[in-house]
């Protein structure tokens, strides 16, 4: 059972972020926490784990499982009870092959390695590969289990579900609905959470730092989506890929690909590993096909947000330094005088001296998107946009997109974002198996 009373928590001498917050959870108890952007979701995660120190923050107040006192106690001591879930589930493991990272978990707590993996719902084939080789879904799944195997009595998850296509996002709810049966209460912050009402007991709005439960779900829309083929002309266009290959080491992810693009907004989806990321890449000339060309006009400035925005955010210590440096990239002028006012207007408290690295997810790729729309890039290539963004932060991003000029390339798993984009080029990759399709995603609320 999980009991925090009268929880502040904020960082450096700013203004409290989390106000005296307080929930419970019984166990195998599930809670689900939604909430704006910047509402405090990554601050309360960082807070219940004791690690929000490390990133200049505070917190104070009550942290109980099972009547024990965890609000003094550092993270490796609240770890035996608190597990968390993080948005890169890879953190989660020490070696860089899976055998020998889950044996080092099975021999710490006296379990077999095929106990674990079956914990995961995973085979013993991803056994003989890299942590690097797996999917997200199994990377998350494996991290699961192993908390699981750790014997800890509650689950943190941060935003479980961002990366995930429709299939993973199934196997992970199955394995949630497993956890419930373990009685290991579970807290999911999440912003895609019409994927998983349907396995939560209680639901929580994150608002002025303080939760409130909801007394009813109705509020709460559930989505599904139809992907429909239509019309391709594969001839001209200003993105075009002809017969592309491409393979890192000895593993083809894009076989034969052939694609054109006349639409400036082209949106590629598809599930997990089917290599719209490496499509993003080539695109950008920062690796090449193995076979076949990329024709793509790289002459004027372009701007990338990939999908792990740390890469961007560790640049600089500063969104001031960050700023500078994107607007060199972007041959664009810096006015940190029209930054101040654009991220005084968010209300999101991200000043100019903050270590962008210090911010919540979703205020990184916010802050990536602020600093775009002021540098106005000719191209803008963006890989899961709207990780870490709440529904009306990602209406924003689809207006900003829909009305202006520039031309955008995204890769993304929300359906939903998709469908806000208008006159849009949207193409279904399974790369592996050479199979490009143009689509037509449309949206129907149950």
């Amino acid at each position: 059972m999980l009991v925090v009373s009268d929880l502040w928590a904020r960082y450096g001498n700013g203004d409290w972020i989390l106000r005296g917050l307080s929930l419970s959870l019984k166990d195998g108890e599930v809670g689900l926490v939604i909430g704006d952007t910047g509402s405090g979701k990554t601050t309360l995660v960082k807070a219940l784990a004791g690690v929000i120190h490390l990133t200049g923050g505070l917190a104070k107040g009550v942290i109980k499982v099972n009547d024990t006192e965890l609000s003094g106690a550092e993270p490796r001591e609240r770890s035996r009870l608190i597990g968390v879930l993080y948005q890169d589930p890879a953190i989660h493991f020490i070696y860089p092959r899976v055998d020998e990272d889950l044996e080092l978990t099975a021999i710490e707590n006296d379990v077999s390695v095929n106990a674990i993996l079956n914990t995961a719902g995973l085979s013993n084939e991803v056994l003989g590969k890299l942590v690097t080789e797996l999917s997200m879904g199994q990377l998350q799944r494996l991290a699961i289990a192993k908390l699981i195997t750790r014997g800890v009595k509650v689950i943190i998850m941060d935003e479980p579900l961002a990366h995930l296509d429709q299939n993973a996002v199934e196997l992970l709810v199955t394995l949630i609905r497993g956890i419930k049966r373990r009685g290991i209460s579970i807290l999911i912050l999440e912003h895609r959470y019409e994927h998983v009402i349907g396995s939560v007991d209680k639901v929580l709005q994150l608002n002025d730092g303080k939760l409130s439960e909801l007394s009813s779900l109705s509020g709460l829309t559930r989505r599904r989506y139809i992907i429909r083929s239509v019309s391709s002309n594969t001839d001209g266009g200003w993105l075009k890929l002809s017969n592309v290959w491409f393979k890192y080491d000895d593993s083809y992810v894009l076989r034969g690909i052939n694609l054109s693009a006349s639409s400036s907004r082209v949106i590629f989806i598809g599930p997990n590993g089917s290599g719209k990321s490496t499509l993003l890449k080539l695109i950008l000339g920062v690796v090449k096909p193995s076979k076949g060309k990329v024709i793509v006009d790289h002459s004027h400035p372009m701007l990338y947000m990939p999908q792990d925005v740390n890469v961007v955010m560790s640049m600089t210590d500063t969104v001031e330094e960050l700023y500078i440096e994107l607007a060199k990239a972007a041959g664009r002028n810096a006015s940190i005088e029209d930054l101040k006012r654009e991220l005084k207007a968010l209300e999101m408290h991200i000043n100019t001296s903050d270590d962008p690295l210090h911010l919540s997810e979703g205020q990184k790729r916010i802050l990536m998107l602020t600093m775009a729309k002021l540098l106005k890039p000719t191209l803008m290539i963006i890989d899961e946009p709207t990780s870490g963004l709440s529904s009306r932060y990602s209406f924003e991003l689809a207006e900003f997109i829909n009305q202006s000029n520039l031309r955008v390339i995204i890769a993304t798993q929300d359906l939903h974002f998709a469908s806000l984009i208008r006159d849009s080029d949207v193409f279904y990759v399974k790369g592996q198996e050479g199979y490009v399709a143009k689509v037509n995603v449309s949206e129907y609320v149950l």
